[in-house]
């Protein structure tokens, strides 16, 4: 039994959360894009470049607004790595590319997470890693840099 269903339609993204087997709560919530840090450098998990601070006040500011508003239930972070192998010294840190995805989402929730602690409950945190958008043999060097980020999303109760 899946305890998470995904339904990706036009519109807005909607998952429900299913309590252990014999439970009655079964709950809907609503995923809204907050916005995007990036890119990153290549092989490295933290930004190096002053609009990733721009971006990151975006998000911040975003998410404030949420929570004003009562609609902030909780915050997903989806790190991403490009499709270029990594090194064996920086595979000695990260292991794969899923692992510099993942560091690049809890870079990017600490550091959310740092500025919004009277809003953002950790236990409502989730990290999430997932490989590259751009695939194939003749991927151009600036298509490569949109996968090294992270997509921050909110989510509520619908």
């Amino acid at each position: 039994m899946s305890l998470i269903k995904v339904e990706i339609k036009p519109g807005p993204v909607t998952f429900e959360i299913q309590g252990a087997p014999g439970s009655a709560s079964l709950s809907q919530f609503q995923l809204v894009r907050v916005g995007s840090v990036g890119p990153f450098p290549t092989a490295r998990h933290e930004p190096d470049d002053v609009a990733v601070v721009q971006q990151l006040s975006s998000i911040v500011s975003a998410l404030e607004d949420r929570s004003r508003a009562g609609h902030l239930g909780c915050v997903v972070f989806i790190g991403r790595a490009d499709k270029r192998r990594l090194r064996p010294k920086i595979q000695a840190i990260y292991d794969s590319n899923t692992g510099l995805a993942q560091a690049r989402a809890k870079w990017v929730k600490s550091f959310i997470l740092g500025r919004t602690p009277s809003i953002l409950d950790p236990n409502y945190v989730m990290l999430l890693a997932t490989g590259p958008t751009n695939i194939g043999t003749d991927v151009p060097p600036d298509q490569l840099a949109i996968d090294r980020s992270v997509e921050v999303y909110a989510c509520r109760a619908k």
